[in-house]
């Protein structure tokens, strides 16, 4: 069972990021980023599954060289192997853009059974790689995944939970599996694994690796573009009661049957 893993780095929250003067997002440096939180739950989906069924997990990221400090993680947690897709051409895309580069990663790979990603990401909330993934292979996606019951040669079956319940289903291999958070309690690295994964070498594949159109990869290949961005507007109407506890709820209280909010 060759199972392949996708991860990302992403700012870091509150303090690393601001918005420019220009609406530009504006990263601290290299400090503010981290592996997305829910990549260890894809991972360890991953790896039970290869515990069960044996195989390889393979773990890829599209970004910056700095990805592959999360890569190497994830080969502390456990993965076999890790790739990342890093270049001038690759980094800047948009989650389409983004899924083209990893697809042809999976396709240069060579076979494989089952691709794992998160269902969104932390920065944009798109889930939309996963979907694409499928689309661009011509594979079956199963999305919002909290549980894989069952795997075999050629058959995963899952449970999807929604909005309005839980659904079971089956799907034919290879597929798209975007998992949920919670889905599996992500494992600590032993030090062993950690010494081990310091000294491993990371992959580097670039758009010529990857044989695809730098056109297509990257910014440059992204049919989206984000014009600006903003901060939420500051509160209004807010009132601090300052005072002792028992003095600050009197106050409190008769403010609220003051304005019949109750």
């Amino acid at each position: 069972m060759k199972t392949i893993v996708f991860i990302k780095e992403v700012p870091e929250t509150p303090d690393g990021v601001k918005i420019s003067d220009s609406g530009q997002l504006a990263v601290d440096g290299d400090r503010a980023f981290l592996t997305d939180p829910i990549d260890p739950y894809s991972v360890e989906t991953a790896l039970k599954i290869r515990e069960e069924k044996g195989g390889e997990v393979i773990v890829v990221s599209a970004g910056s060289t700095r990805a592959e400090k999360f890569l190497k993680e994830a080969l502390a947690m456990g993965a076999d192997e890790a790739v990342l897709l890093s270049g001038a051409e690759i980094e800047g895309g948009d989650p389409t853009a983004t899924a083209r580069a990893l697809a042809a990663a999976v396709r240069k790979s060579g076979d494989f059974d089952l691709l794992v990603v998160g269902d969104r990401a932390a920065d944009d909330n798109s889930a939309v790689v996963g979907p694409v993934l499928g689309q661009l292979l011509d594979i079956p996606v199963l999305t919002y995944v909290s549980e894989v019951r069952e795997v075999d040669a050629d058959t995963i079956r899952v449970v999807r939970t929604l909005e309005k319940g839980r659904e079971v289903v089956e799907s034919s291999l290879p597929a798209v599996v975007s998992v949920v958070k919670g889905i599996h309690e992500p494992r600590y690295p032993s030090l062993l694994g950690i010494r081990k994964a310091s000294k491993r070498e990371v992959p580097k594949w670039t758009a010529a690796d990857l044989g695809e159109d730098p056109a297509r990869l990257g910014a440059a290949g992204s049919p989206t573009r984000m014009r600006s961005l903003a901060p939420p507007p500051a509160p209004s109407g807010v009132e601090m009661i300052e005072g002792e506890v028992e003095e600050a709820a009197k106050t409190l209280v008769a403010k609220i049957i003051d304005r019949k909010v109750l």
